[in-house]
């Protein structure tokens, strides 16, 4: 059914009308200019469609070239509406992840009904499996949706006449909202469960996006990317079920999938992205509300609620067991996340920089070759993460255990961010960037899992959920300093100043590891 629902959802998708930059195209005195066109949606077609009542308008006799332009903007702007063949595909799509739902919960009843249980022996497994698998769909689908949308960037300061700054100040509205909802999200679920939340969360996400889609204002569109970083703020309450439904031997394997599922949709939702960047921003993000509520389907098809969210729901279980605080042990994990994380910061902040400066300072085009080595670079290291997380970590907790693989993982980190510093080719330094992305998919999953073993399963949102925004906080707060450090100190500054935040990290785990195995003995 899965197979025919995607198969239908591309067949709505390809019935799309193709761009048609002007109407009669024969009849006009000359199209609209590229720069306009390419702010049309999908299906758009503009108004007047009659020849005669546009050739006037046009005329180049009539009036100047800017008042050309600029009533051909007024044209584009205020007469748009969606085409039938748009309207209908968007409307198949819907309909197919609605009839999906309803022939999932008549094939699983217990699964599409409201605080739903695991049944009891043979089938628990079963459903265990596909709750797992609507959590890593749910991950994979927030990032495939933000990785679709990232790019267009240009498009937007084109649309909305956007300086530079206002930009950033989207951009960082995004992410500070879905820094600080993150553990907001995550302790409603340890109170009231996480497939309510996870429900509502999407189903948010998908207005949110919808507000995106019919901005008209930089102050619309500050409230879309509000909610929008708000409500895609999912990946605690995920990790947080991923973690009670698994045994304490196989947590840091699932844990490490879900980061695979992570890196798989920001790998592929630019691809996406690109390919409907002659459709406009108002066509991507339709598109990624659809993804939405194809996720809100799957959520409410396939998951059923964890096991002690259930009994918490019992009247002789006392509700108030759910703690409002984070023990002593949690803060130091959340810490070394946060020191952990600072490399994605010096890297998003000075890696091509660095890049362009040592490598390509020489050459015909030093930006231009930098930013496409950079970015080979980063789309080498999504594929790496994705093989490490999916079958390079689970073979090494088999045979390493939780303290092995993470004294590897952090190994990996120092002796690749030292070789970033020292690179002396850009092939030594793309060797020491996958260096740094094996370390980091081997260590972050047991931290999370170290992280939930500290906290008992009552508080596994919160915990995870601040854990999530430690490691947010690392890319906003670290950036800015790490940048002057490249200009004032040294190039290869940030990146040993890093190695030594990784030691940092690195002993406070093992510091809670020793801990906890001592409690236990």
């Amino acid at each position: 059914m899965s197979r025919q629902l995607w198969l239908l959802a591309l067949t709505g998708l390809a019935l799309a009308e193709p761009l048609l930059p002007c109407e009669d195209a024969a009849d006009w005195e000359e199209c609209l200019p590229e720069e306009d066109t390419r702010l049309l949606q999908v299906g758009v077609r503009l108004f007047p469609v009659n020849s005669s009542d546009i050739r006037p308008v046009f005329a180049p006799g009539n009036v100047s070239l800017f008042t050309q332009q600029t009533l051909r903007r007024s044209v584009l702007e205020s007469g748009v509406k969606f085409g039938p063949k748009t309207s209908a595909a968007l409307f198949l799509l819907l309909s197919c992840t609605f009839g999906f739902a309803c022939l999932c919960g008549n094939a699983k009843p217990f699964i599409t009904a409201p605080y739903s249980e695991f049944p009891e022996e043979e089938e628990s497994e079963e459903v265990r499996q596909q709750s797992l698998l609507a959590c890593y769909f749910v991950v994979f689908m927030d990032a495939f949706g933000f990785g679709v949308y990232a790019p267009f960037v240009p498009v937007l300061a084109k649309t909305f006449s956007l300086q530079v700054h206002d930009i950033g100040m989207a951009l960082a509205a995004y992410s500070l909202a879905q820094a600080l909802n993150t553990p907001i999200l995550g302790y409603l679920s340890d109170r009231f469960g996480r497939r309510p939340v996870l429900l509502v969360a999407l189903a948010a996400e998908c207005l949110a996006y919808l507000i995106l889609s019919v901005a008209e204002s930089f102050t619309c569109l500050m409230v879309g990317y509000i909610f929008a970083g708000a409500f895609c703020a999912t990946i605690g309450v995920c990790n947080a079920y991923i973690a009670q439904v698994s045994a304490e031997e196989d947590r840091p394997v699932r844990l490490a999938y879900s980061s695979g599922s992570i890196a798989l949709g920001l790998m592929t939702g630019p691809v996406l992205g690109a390919a409907l960047s002659q459709q406009g921003f108002a066509a991507a993000v339709r598109i990624c509300a659809a993804l939405s509520m194809l996720n809100w389907t799957f959520v409410f098809s396939f998951m059923a609620e964890s096991p002690n969210v259930l009994l918490r729901r019992q009247p002789k279980i006392d509700v108030g067991c759910v703690p409002d605080s984070l023990p002593r042990l949690a803060w130091p994990l959340l810490i070394g996340a946060f020191l952990g994380n600072a490399g994605i910061a010096a890297a998003e902040s000075c890696g091509a920089l660095f890049v362009m400066d040592s490598y390509f300072k020489f050459t015909k085009s030093p930006a231009v070759e930098g930013t496409k080595f950079f970015a080979w670079n980063m789309f080498i290291s999504g594929g790496v993460v994705i093989l490490i997380t999916n079958f390079v970590f689970p073979s090494l907790m088999h045979r390493l255990r939780q303290k092995g693989t993470m004294i590897l993982g952090i190994g990996l980190r120092i002796f690749g961010y030292t070789g970033l510093a020292v690179a002396p080719t850009k092939w030594w330094f793309l060797a020491a960037q996958l260096a740094v992305v094996t370390g980091d998919c081997l260590a972050a999953p047991n931290l999370s899992a170290l992280l939930t073993e500290v906290v008992g399963q009552s508080a596994y949102g919160m915990a995870l959920g601040t854990l999530s925004t430690f490691q947010a906080a690392a890319r906003v707060l670290d950036t800015v300093p790490f940048a002057t450090m490249y200009e004032k100190v040294s190039h290869s500054a940030p990146f040993l100043t890093v190695a030594v935040l990784a030691v940092a990290s690195g002993a406070l785990w093992f510091w809670v590891y020793w801990q906890v195995q001592a409690a236990r003995a």
